[in-house]
Formats: structure tokens, sequence, C-alpha cells
């Protein structure tokens, strides 16, 4: 079985990341673990919604995707996580599953490309997953100019110009963001009047 692992704030979960779940998926990844963090290490902690918020927003968005599984071990871990524990936690759990499957897949976006070699034993993260980089948009960073020392392969995935960040300013702006989400993780946000100030 082909697995991929995605993790991130999903904070929140937007029409970017379907997109990128279904790219994998036509991809020939018959499981897609998606992973959200307690607290990542280079990021603040999540101050404007809860961990239960983010949850229930991921399982409303892939609500329809039957390949998808809302992997929790980093909010029940709690504290910071790091990608190689997690990945070692999730090699296990599926190994004891007795999952056929020779090494996990862990997806990231080209912008994580310079900052890679600072993760937690990046050289064993590399050496114990398959590293897929999904393209993101480039921004004010020329991603194809920066060199990623580690074996990896690239996915053909369709570029949003969304982020978290954005759906958050412009829900704060109180400016539309009906076309950025899931239709459910909309409703969702403007029932529970999320990301307000």
């Amino acid at each position: 079985m082909k697995i991929a692992c995605f993790g991130g704030s999903f904070n929140p979960v937007h029409i970017g990341h379907i997109k990128l779940v279904e790219a994998l998926h036509k991809d020939g990844f018959e499981k897609v673990v998606v992973i959200p963090a307690f607290h990542s290490p280079f990021k603040n902690a999540f101050t404007d919604t809860s961990d239960q918020d983010r949850l229930i927003m991921l399982e409303l968005a892939f609500k329809n995707h039957p390949y998808v599984e809302i992997e929790k071990c980093e909010i029940q871990r709690g504290g910071i996580s790091f990608t190689y524990d997690t990945m070692k936690f999730l090699e296990e759990k599926y190994k004891n599953l007795g999952v056929d499957f020779e090494k996990l897949y862990l997806v990231i976006g080209s912008d994580l490309i310079s900052g890679f070699g600072k993760w937690k034993n990046a050289s064993e993260l590399a050496n114990m997953v398959n590293i897929i980089l999904a393209k993101r948009p480039l921004e004010e960073i020329d991603f194809e100019s920066l060199q990623f020392p580690y074996p990896h392969q690239e996915i053909n995935n369709d570029l949003y110009d969304i982020s978290s960040s954005m759906v958050r300013k412009r829900i704060q702006n109180q400016e539309s963001v009906v076309e950025l989400l899931p239709e459910k993780v909309f409703e969702y946000i403007k029932d529970r009047r999320l990301y307000c100030e």
C-alpha cells in the first residue's frame, strides 16, 4: 500500500489542501494520512481556534474522501511535535496493524525546502521515508533555484494561491472566503464565528 503523510496546522483547512490530497490519490496513493499539528516548533501556538475546531473542520472537509485518515497523534501527544517522531510513530502503527508498505511517503511543501536541514534528525528522516515535494505558489522565493540534497520526488499538483493565514486575515477584515473553503468548513466557521476579532 502506498501511504502519503501530510501534516500542517490546517487552521483552517482550505481548498488548496483538498486539491493536494486529491492529487496524491490520483497519483496512486491508496491512503492519505492528514496530520494536524498540536504546536509546530517553528510557529506560534494556535490561539484563535481549539484543536477540536480544527479536527472537526478536517472531518467535514474530507467526509467524502474515504481514502483520507485524520491522524490525531500530535494533538494527543501535546507539546512540540517533530516530524521525525511522528513518522516513527506512524511507521510502528501501520506495521503493528499489519499494513503492507515498504516506506511511508512524507509530503512537504516546496516552501519548506530551505529549512528542511534544520528539522530534527533530517538525514535520518530522509532515509526513513520517501519525500514528496508539493509545489506551492512561489511568492517572493524562486524555489526552483534552491538545492534539496535529499532523495525526493515531486508531485505535479495544481497551484492555488491560498493559505490559512490569508483565510484568517480575510475573515478578520470581513471579506468573503466562500471560494477558498469547502462548503461545510465555511458554514462551520460562520456558525462558530471563528477567526473573528
